[in-house]
């Protein structure tokens, strides 16, 4: 069996469908698109600096200024003065987004609810934890492939 092939299609499929069904919940949230900035926010106390925020999510610098800029504009964070970097600016939760995340959670539990249904407990935490460990084994293999080009190898 080639594992690589069938993770890679079944990820896809999985993302894409979970991710459809999601956005049908939460077709009047304007902002649901990019939902996991705030459950990360929210997730690290309601506050942090862009830098976390792009490291965590693997986002691109320019790409989460849009998307912080966006979310000021709508309401759901303030920028304010990083008192440990005053070069940097505290990206922070409102009460509007945090009632936003409510729905969010709503939305996560209903869909829950409805997908491992037949599934037991240890096998969700055993996904899960293999999902992690490919994460992390991908994230360092980007890490190799750039020493390695470095040093003109292939990989």
């Amino acid at each position: 069996m080639n594992y690589g092939e069938d993770l890679s299609l079944q990820v896809m499929l999985a993302n894409k469908t979970y991710h459809q069904h999601l956005f049908k919940i939460l077709e009047d949230v304007d902002i649901h698109h990019h939902y996991q900035v705030l459950l990360l926010i929210n997730r690290l106390g309601g506050k942090t600096t862009q830098k976390v925020l792009c490291d965590n999510l693997q986002i691109e610098k320019s790409n989460m200024v849009s998307i912080i800029d966006l979310f000021e504009k709508k309401g759901y964070i303030t920028r304010e003065m990083n008192y440990r970097d005053r070069r940097g600016k505290m990206i922070v939760c409102t009460q509007k987004a945090r009632e936003i995340i409510t729905t969010f959670m709503h939305a996560f539990n209903l869909l829950q609810d409805n997908i491992v249904h037949d599934i037991s407990w240890q096998e969700m935490h055993n996904f899960l934890h293999v999902l992690k460990k490919i994460n992390q084994n991908l994230l360092n293999l980007g890490k190799l492939k750039v020493i390695e080009i470095e040093n003109n190898s292939v990989l």
